[in-house]
């Protein structure tokens, strides 16, 4: 088995677990965002069990992501998580206060009680989401690291113009996901009263990401180089917008299924253009591009990668089909009962 398949494979396997962790785990993010558009407590109870079966288990793909650079690639796992440690931290206090908040809600009766968990439930996953955004526009923008992959910055170095568009375009995306997923699984009055905000999250949604892609275009050319080099490669570009235009059309005759596959279908290209602009860089050092980390100078030892291959071929299809046997069980209009959240 040639190496360069190998490091290719796990350079593909882990933007598949990004795009599987935003198009899944990314609209129960937006469920929680838009926790605050409920009106009462009966509404605020059928955002929860929308995704109730399935919000611990979306994040495992996040998981995965951790795992397959700390095997595949581990001083990619090793420079990342040091460098933005500080990010990582704040992720993982989002994920703990949205998981507790998810659990504790309902466990009492008081209103100020679930009030207060309301709130965590939204600022979790609103934090979630931020974190998320903030780290992967330092990945694609560069991260100040000297040779030894040893960073150089400070906290402040995360913050920019750009990271500040790409978090919100993350934000924007996963509301607009979420409140498509919630069109699908609330009936009326609840569905009415959401679809009068779906318009106003898909034009925000169109907004940042052209503002985004605009300012990738002309602030960060190693992200577009490829496609400048190939440009038949910007149809992918397209087919992004043919299916927000799909998704506005199902979305104005009520086809809440369809307008779900096509939003997922957006996430789905818009990490495909990521993974294609950073090809092969894993991570790029805005120091000196001679300090970047590829899926050639930072991949582990031909056997592991060998090794990890045979693992993922044999485990992943289980994954999967548990992932799909959980959604069919769970498909349908949501039913809030003494045994919901």
């Amino acid at each position: 088995m040639r190496v360069e398949f190998l490091e290719i494979f796990w350079y593909c396997i882990i933007f598949a677990a990004l795009f599987a962790f935003a198009a899944l785990d990314g609209f129960d993010l937006g469920v929680g965002i838009l926790h605050p558009l409920a009106r009462k407590d009966e509404d605020r109870r059928v955002f929860l069990n929308s995704i109730g079966p399935v919000w611990d288990g979306n994040a495992v793909w996040l998981v995965i992501v951790a795992g397959g650079l700390f095997a595949g690639f581990p001083q990619v796992f090793a420079t990342l998580f040091s460098s933005l440690y500080d990010l990582m931290i704040i992720l993982i206090g989002g994920i703990m206060f949205r998981a507790v908040a998810i659990e504790f809600r309902s466990k009492q009766k008081s209103k100020a009680w679930r009030i207060i968990w309301d709130y965590a439930f939204f600022l979790g996953s609103l934090t979630m989401s931020l974190a998320v955004g903030f780290i992967l526009a330092n990945i694609i923008t560069g991260i100040p690291i000297d040779a030894d992959g040893v960073f150089q910055g400070n906290f402040t170095t995360f913050f920019n113009f750009y990271t500040i568009v790409f978090a919100i375009s993350v934000v924007a995306l996963f509301m607009m996901h979420g409140l498509i997923f919630l069109l699908m699984k609330t009936e009326p009055p609840l569905r009415q009263h959401l679809r009068r905000w779906a318009f106003p999250m898909i034009f925000f949604f169109i907004l940042s990401t052209a503002i985004l892609t605009l300012s990738t275009w002309f602030l960060h050319p190693h992200m577009t180089y490829i496609f400048r080099q190939k440009s038949w490669m910007l149809s992918i570009a397209g087919l992004g917008i043919f299916f927000t235009l799909l998704i506005v059309r199902d979305v104005f005759f009520g086809h809440m299924g369809r307008a779900f596959i096509w939003s997922s279908g957006v996430v789905l290209v818009l990490f495909s253009l990521c993974a294609l602009g950073k090809f092969p860089t894993l991570v790029h050092s805005s120091i000196n591009a001679s300090h970047d980390l590829t899926i050639y100078n930072a991949r582990s030892s031909q056997i592991t990668l060998k090794v990890l291959f045979y693992i993922v071929v044999i485990g992943l299809p289980f994954v999967l089909a548990y992932s799909v046997w959980l959604y069919r069980s769970f498909r349908g209009k949501v039913v809030v009962d003494s045994h919901s959240y």
